[in-house]
């Protein structure tokens, strides 16, 4: 239940991030941090709740692997937002790419998402 919560928090991401690729207006990254903690969150609490379930850390099948996988991308999106947006603020000095970040946030985003469509899919094994 809290995979597919998150999964829905990831399409709503690929939307804001196609939209925001495309407009060229300044740009803030507030949402899309917050629904990346959130699916960040709501994905370890899913793998935490296997894993104690079982007695042992939950990646022995395809599914729980998946759900594993998509919750670090998500944590490390999370963690690049964080970055970019001190960056932004001057607090680090350095200047990075808004634009080469954006792409590969929307990458990110995407593998997430392919992994936890895979992990729902009927064609991995049960």
């Amino acid at each position: 239940m809290f995979s597919g919560t998150a999964f829905v928090l990831l399409i709503v991401l690929l939307v804001l991030q196609t939209v925001k690729l495309f407009r060229r207006s300044p740009q803030t990254y507030e949402v899309e941090q917050i629904f990346f903690l959130m699916a960040a969150v709501l994905l370890l609490f899913d793998f935490a709740y296997s894993s104690s379930s079982i007695g042992f850390p939950a990646v022995t099948n395809t599914y729980e692997s998946l759900i594993f996988f998509s919750a670090l991308i998500c944590i490390l999106q999370y963690v690049l937002l964080r970055r970019m947006i001190q960056k932004k603020e001057g607090k680090t000095g350095s200047k990075g790419n808004p634009d080469g970040i954006q792409c590969i946030l929307f990458i990110g985003t995407i593998a997430a998402f392919s992994f936890l469509a895979l992990a729902f899919s009927p064609l991995i094994p049960s």
